[in-house]
């Protein structure tokens, strides 16, 4: 029998948005070394690694966590319909606190193609990892294994 590795549907959780944001924080560096040119290299590091929180932590991490929890008891389609429901109501809450406080949102659109492509990557890493999860209903241990029935004899 294979024996296959478990872990914790948070676990499964954590390594999505900790991996998501390893890998959005070099290409966010280049993609704003590129667009702003008199920036120091801390300041670049700074302003991607803000930027990758914001992506893969404040709205990606509901976004899975929506998605993992649903898709215990539903289909995959519904898992992910539920976490890009989320995300919408995540970042709708945001842009509208952001313009009641004052702070100018017209520049804000300009990244929302990104930020979905972003949080998108995330769900589907997030799902798929997924499959490693063990159920709460299930045992620990695997099932043990029956003994071999005795062929009747024959008269």
């Amino acid at each position: 029998m294979k024996r296959q590795l478990t872990m914790p549907l948070s676990v499964a959780w954590l390594v999505a948005v900790v991996a998501s944001w390893l890998v959005t924080m070099p290409l966010l560096v280049l993609l704003i070394g590129l667009s702003v040119h008199h920036t120091s290299a801390g300041g670049l590091a700074g302003l991607a690694a803000l930027s990758a929180t914001f992506a893969c932590v404040i709205v990606g991490g509901p976004v899975t966590a929506v998605a993992l929890r649903v898709r215990r008891n539903r289909s995959q389609r519904r898992a992910v319909l539920a976490g890009l429901a989320t995300g919408g109501v995540v970042l709708l809450f945001l842009y509208s606190y952001a313009a009641a406080a004052g702070v100018p949102v017209a520049g804000a659109w300009k990244a929302l193609l990104p930020l979905v492509v972003v949080t998108t990557a995330e769900l589907a890493a997030a799902l798929r990892l997924r499959r490693h999860c063990r159920e709460l209903d299930q045992p620990a241990s695997p099932p043990t294994e029956q003994p071999p029935e005795e062929p009747e004899a024959s008269a």
